[in-house]
């Protein structure tokens, strides 16, 4: 049987062990809501960083005070999240989908540059280095075009014989004899 004194050293040690693991989960709240807080900010930033930006290409004058931001942001934001992160009440279904509607049909009436016919359309999305388009558009095979390369260079008087391309296997071979 344990004494008075045993049962409350057991209570002490369970108080504390609890009060370990509270300031652990209190810690980990603190993490998630500084993540929460960090996801917020970027947000924010994101948005009025893209608006400014906007209106300054189009050559507008961007707002003069955080207040007036918020006017503009609150008649063009769609997204509810979006809204959150600037504590602009929530838009009902029927009202987002009105505005954009209206965004849609604003982007429609803005004019379109014109497609440039001088170039192929697939000069104009891709990353590829454009003799390579060219090469393959002509019908020009690239194979040839190394083979044709690797013939220049191999008859080439200004290139030392220890730097020419090998011609075939049997050239490799040699090559490796001599060292």
């Amino acid at each position: 049987m344990a004494t008075r004194e045993e049962i409350l050293r057991q209570q002490r040690d369970r108080a504390l062990e609890k009060a370990a693991q509270e300031q652990k989960r209190a810690k980990q709240i603190e993490r998630l809501l500084a993540s929460e807080f960090r996801k917020r900010e970027n947000r924010r930033k994101y948005i009025a960083g893209g608006y400014l930006l906007r209106a300054l290409l189009e050559g507008e004058k961007p707002c003069e005070s955080y207040e007036d931001l918020l006017k503009i942001l609150d008649q063009t934001l769609n997204k509810n999240i979006d809204r959150r992160a600037f504590d602009l009440a929530e838009l009902d279904a029927d009202t987002r989908a009105k505005r954009k509607t209206k965004r849609r049909k604003k982007q429609t009436a803005v004019e379109r540059q014109p497609a440039d016919k001088t170039k192929p359309a697939s000069f104009k999305k891709t990353s590829l280095p454009p003799s390579l388009i060219e090469a393959t558009l002509t019908g020009q095979s690239v194979k040839n075009q190394r083979k044709e390369d690797t013939a220049k260079v191999a008859n080439d008087p200004d290139v030392p014989p220890a730097h020419r391309l090998p011609q075939s296997g049997k050239d490799l071979a040699a090559q490796f004899n001599t060292f």
